[in-house]
């Protein structure tokens, strides 16, 4: 086995042309994107057809109906313990293996602007890149 260039690779995965591949799991401020990513039917691509998550293909009609349930509910007790249902279901079904917790990483300067996350206040991730928490960041710093 080698390795591929990065384009080859991605475009491997997203087309659903591997035996193995090592990816990293979508992450929210809810458990809700990376199981989504995970297990989502609405997700499922042919193999050849462009996948945007879920590259290994797997579905779970139990998980779908959870995640469903899941967008549908504001109501924090009903997500954690969706959260946990989907959970479970992750365990039971293993489509994925994590291998390791990636971390977040961030880095801010706090000389002129405040409200940033910190351990103190880990309301959402630091990192300014694809993350769908970004938004709560934009909205609480303020200029100091």
């Amino acid at each position: 086995m080698k390795a591929l260039p990065y384009n080859a690779w991605i475009g491997a995965l997203e087309r659903g042309r591997f035996d193995l591949g090592l990816w990293f799991g979508e992450r929210g401020p809810t458990p809700y994107e990376f199981y989504k990513s995970q297990m989502d039917a609405a997700l499922v691509k042919a193999i050849g057809d462009k996948a945007v998550a879920n590259f290994h293909r797997f579905e779970s009609e139990p998980a779908t109906r959870a995640l469903r349930r899941f967008e549908a509910s504001s109501d924090a007790a009903e997500q954690q313990r969706l959260g946990r249902e989907l959970a479970r279901i992750y365990v039971e079904t293993a489509p994925s293996l994590p291998l390791f917790a990636s971390p977040l990483w961030g880095v801010f300067n706090t000389g002129r602007i405040s409200g940033f996350p910190s351990r103190f206040s880990p309301y959402a991730g630091s990192s300014p890149g694809a993350h769908s928490d970004n938004l709560q960041v934009l909205v609480a710093v303020k200029p100091r």
